[in-house]
């Protein structure tokens, strides 16, 4: 979830997940849709800072945590 501290990125195992970003006017739009193999999370983590998107499962999900 956006503005979260990111300590852990995510691998897709299988299934699809939307990616959104806050539009300034409120809301969300979509800004992408990864599908199993993709990552996400890696920026805040290497960067050490909180989540800039927010991440939702399209469906069933299955996914592998890595710190």
């Amino acid at each position: 979830i956006k503005g979260t501290t990111g300590d852990l990125f995510y691998i897709i195992r299988s299934g699809e997940v939307r990616i959104t970003k806050d539009k300034d006017t409120g809301g969300e739009e979509e800004v992408a849709r990864y599908g199993k193999g993709r990552y996400f999370g890696e920026i805040a983590l290497i960067k050490e800072d909180v989540r800039m998107a927010n991440v939702y499962a399209v469906g069933v999900v299955k996914e592998r945590a890595k710190t």
